[in-house]
């Protein structure tokens, strides 16, 4: 893995057949039905290629950095996050797992299978997951006016339907007319050219009795990010607002979460 010792992060790519081999020198006690049985089993010129890169040693025996990071990932007790960064003909889901010092991440590119697992500070878990924002071609188009107040169900459920495809697709994002004068109405109804979607899991009992979820969902249209923020109005009734965004402001918009992930830690809000 190759580290930056100012800020103790850590990066290891690794292709399909990599990925799996890492998997299959797993201890037996952490390996899912998926992984492979024996290393063994796994190309000799695959794990040879690990050994030469520090992730194994001589004897199938996993990098202590990246097996800390694979045990961090599997702790149900971790505060996680989890990350969809879609584009065309692109998809990358990622993994975070948060205790009170490290984070540990894991990203997996579809198709192709490529996969990044990293290692930080716990503090840093904002710029890591600004980090996962696709670069999409964003134009700035200041000025923008959004909606307030819609009624989500159609545009979410268009957002799900545009991951099931690859996270994009030229089907209408929202069924209005393009020509109503609103500027995200307009955008909404070409489709959508990507989408950003970040959820948090906190584990039961560390701030509710139950798991606490938050998220956060940016889609890309026309060249330009907007963020779908759900809320209820004063009757109780569930509703959405199209806010335009670019990407400089996803720190800003990520606080709230942030601290609700540094509060479960035990951290300052």
């Amino acid at each position: 893995m190759t580290a930056a010792s100012e800020s103790l992060t850590a990066r290891l790519v690794l292709e399909p057949a990599e990925l799996a081999a890492v998997h299959a020198c797993l201890p037996a006690g952490m390996r899912t039905p998926a992984d492979v049985d024996e290393p063994g089993a796994v190309d000799e010129g695959v794990l040879a290629g690990l050994r030469d890169r520090g992730v194994i040693d001589a004897d199938g025996g996993l990098n202590r950095s990246v097996l800390a990071g694979l045990v961090l990932l599997a702790d149900p007790g971790a505060v996680r996050l989890s990350v969809v960064a879609a584009g065309p003909a692109m998809v990358r889901r990622t993994s975070i797992a948060c205790s009170e010092a490290l984070l540990a991440g894991l990203t997996v590119q579809e198709p192709g299978g490529r996969a990044e697992q990293f290692l930080a500070r716990t503090h840093q878990v904002a710029g890591e997951v600004v980090r996962l924002l696709p670069s999409l071609g964003e134009t700035p188009v200041p000025g923008r006016a959004g909606l307030y107040d819609e009624e989500p169900g159609l545009l979410l459920a268009a957002v799900d339907r545009a991951w099931a495809t690859g996270g994009h697709g030229a089907e209408s994002a929202w069924d209005v007319d393009p020509g109503s004068g609103t500027d995200a109405a307009a955008a909404l109804a070409e489709g959508f050219a990507g989408s950003f979607e970040v959820t948090l899991s906190l584990p039961a009992g560390s701030v509710a009795d139950a798991p606490a979820l938050d998220r956060l969902l940016w889609v890309m249209t026309a060249g330009s990010w907007w963020s779908l923020r759900p809320h209820s109005d004063r009757a109780g009734r569930a509703r959405l607002d199209v806010v335009p965004v670019a990407a400089g402001e996803l720190a800003a918009e990520l606080a709230p979460m942030m601290a609700a992930a540094a509060l479960a830690l035990g951290g300052p809000e």
